[in-house]
Protein backbone atom coordinates (compact mmCIF):
# COMPACT_ATOMS: atom_id res chain seq x y z
CA UNK A 1 0.00 0.00 0.00
CA UNK A 2 1.03 3.33 -0.94
CA UNK A 3 1.54 6.39 0.78
CA UNK A 4 2.27 10.10 0.17
CA UNK A 5 4.87 12.55 1.99
CA UNK A 6 6.08 15.53 2.04
CA UNK A 7 10.03 16.03 1.55
CA UNK A 8 11.64 19.39 2.17
CA UNK A 9 14.08 21.40 0.33
CA UNK A 10 16.01 21.96 3.86
CA UNK A 11 16.02 21.25 6.82
CA UNK A 12 14.21 22.72 10.07
CA UNK A 13 15.57 21.97 13.09
CA UNK A 14 12.91 19.65 15.35
CA UNK A 15 10.80 19.26 12.16
CA UNK A 16 10.54 16.14 9.81
CA UNK A 17 7.73 16.74 7.81
CA UNK A 18 8.27 13.11 5.93
CA UNK A 19 6.87 12.24 9.87
CA UNK A 20 4.35 14.84 10.23
CA UNK A 21 2.24 13.40 7.12
CA UNK A 22 0.37 10.60 6.46
CA UNK A 23 -1.28 10.19 2.99
CA UNK A 24 -2.17 6.56 2.40
CA UNK A 25 -5.24 7.21 1.89
CA UNK A 26 -4.82 10.16 -0.42
CA UNK A 27 -2.70 8.01 -2.10
CA UNK A 28 -5.48 5.59 -2.33
CA UNK A 29 -7.63 8.23 -3.37
CA UNK A 30 -5.81 9.48 -6.15
CA UNK A 31 -7.66 9.63 -8.86
CA UNK A 32 -10.73 10.77 -7.56
CA UNK A 33 -8.78 14.04 -5.80
CA UNK A 34 -7.88 14.85 -9.21
CA UNK A 35 -11.25 14.51 -10.64
CA UNK A 36 -12.02 17.39 -7.57
CA UNK A 37 -9.29 19.49 -8.13
CA UNK A 38 -9.95 19.74 -11.98
CA UNK A 39 -13.90 20.67 -10.91
CA UNK A 40 -12.64 23.23 -8.53
CA UNK A 41 -9.81 24.84 -10.63
CA UNK A 42 -6.96 23.64 -8.35
CA UNK A 43 -3.80 21.82 -9.44
CA UNK A 44 -3.67 18.31 -8.50
CA UNK A 45 -1.85 16.96 -5.79
CA UNK A 46 0.12 14.42 -7.96
CA UNK A 47 1.68 17.39 -9.90
CA UNK A 48 3.42 18.50 -7.02
CA UNK A 49 5.62 15.03 -7.09
CA UNK A 50 8.64 14.50 -7.85
CA UNK A 51 11.42 12.35 -6.92
CA UNK A 52 15.50 12.59 -5.98
CA UNK A 53 17.31 11.82 -9.53
CA UNK A 54 19.64 9.34 -7.82
CA UNK A 55 16.80 7.53 -6.38
CA UNK A 56 14.81 7.50 -9.79
CA UNK A 57 18.03 6.92 -11.58
CA UNK A 58 18.27 2.70 -11.41
CA UNK A 59 14.43 2.44 -11.78
CA UNK A 60 14.41 4.76 -14.57
CA UNK A 61 17.13 3.90 -16.68
CA UNK A 62 16.11 -0.11 -16.43
CA UNK A 63 12.70 1.17 -18.15
CA UNK A 64 14.88 2.96 -20.36
CA UNK A 65 14.41 6.38 -19.22
CA UNK A 66 16.51 9.41 -18.14
CA UNK A 67 16.08 10.56 -14.74
CA UNK A 68 13.84 13.78 -14.03
CA UNK A 69 15.23 16.68 -12.98
CA UNK A 70 14.02 17.34 -8.87
CA UNK A 71 11.47 19.72 -8.59
CA UNK A 72 10.71 22.13 -5.69
CA UNK A 73 7.59 24.23 -5.02
CA UNK A 74 6.33 26.78 -3.03
CA UNK A 75 4.80 25.55 0.04
CA UNK A 76 1.76 28.08 -0.69
CA UNK A 77 1.28 26.37 -4.34
CA UNK A 78 0.31 23.35 -1.82
CA UNK A 79 -1.66 24.57 0.29
CA UNK A 80 -3.62 26.39 -2.14
CA UNK A 81 -4.50 22.67 -3.27
CA UNK A 82 -4.76 20.76 0.03
CA UNK A 83 -7.23 23.54 1.29
CA UNK A 84 -9.53 23.56 -1.49
CA UNK A 85 -9.91 19.60 -1.32
CA UNK A 86 -10.48 19.42 2.46
CA UNK A 87 -13.01 22.54 2.00
CA UNK A 88 -14.74 20.36 -0.63
CA UNK A 89 -14.96 17.18 1.08
CA UNK A 90 -15.97 18.92 4.17
CA UNK A 91 -18.95 20.46 2.07
CA UNK A 92 -19.83 16.92 0.24
CA UNK A 93 -18.39 14.36 2.40
CA UNK A 94 -20.11 12.09 -0.27
CA UNK A 95 -17.93 12.79 -2.75
CA UNK A 96 -15.62 10.35 -2.18
CA UNK A 97 -15.51 7.84 0.03
CA UNK A 98 -13.13 8.10 3.60
CA UNK A 99 -13.82 11.91 3.29
CA UNK A 100 -13.16 12.11 7.02
CA UNK A 101 -9.64 10.23 6.29
CA UNK A 102 -9.25 12.18 3.45
CA UNK A 103 -9.58 15.63 5.23
CA UNK A 104 -7.82 14.29 8.42
CA UNK A 105 -4.62 13.63 6.16
CA UNK A 106 -5.10 17.25 3.99
CA UNK A 107 -4.96 19.14 7.56
CA UNK A 108 -1.71 17.10 8.24
CA UNK A 109 -0.15 18.73 4.89
CA UNK A 110 -1.53 21.91 5.90
CA UNK A 111 0.08 21.65 8.84
CA UNK A 112 3.31 20.63 7.44
CA UNK A 113 3.42 23.29 4.58
CA UNK A 114 2.46 25.70 6.60
CA UNK A 115 5.22 25.16 8.88
CA UNK A 116 7.61 24.94 5.55
CA UNK A 117 6.21 28.33 4.50
CA UNK A 118 6.87 30.10 7.79
CA UNK A 119 10.61 28.83 7.19
CA UNK A 120 10.65 29.75 3.48
CA UNK A 121 11.41 25.97 2.49
CA UNK A 122 10.25 24.63 -0.38
CA UNK A 123 9.14 21.12 -1.13
CA UNK A 124 7.84 18.44 -3.33
CA UNK A 125 5.86 15.51 -2.97
CA UNK A 126 7.14 11.75 -2.90
CA UNK A 127 5.69 8.42 -2.64
CA UNK A 128 6.67 5.52 -0.54
CA UNK A 129 5.66 2.20 -1.86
Amino acid sequence: MSQLYIVAEGEIAGFEPHLETNGRSLSEANEGLNRIAEQIGVRPLMEFFSMDPEEAGAFLEAEGDEPPEDEWFAPEEGLRTVRALAARLTEHPDALADATGLIEELQGFDAALSRLAQEGVRWHLAIDF
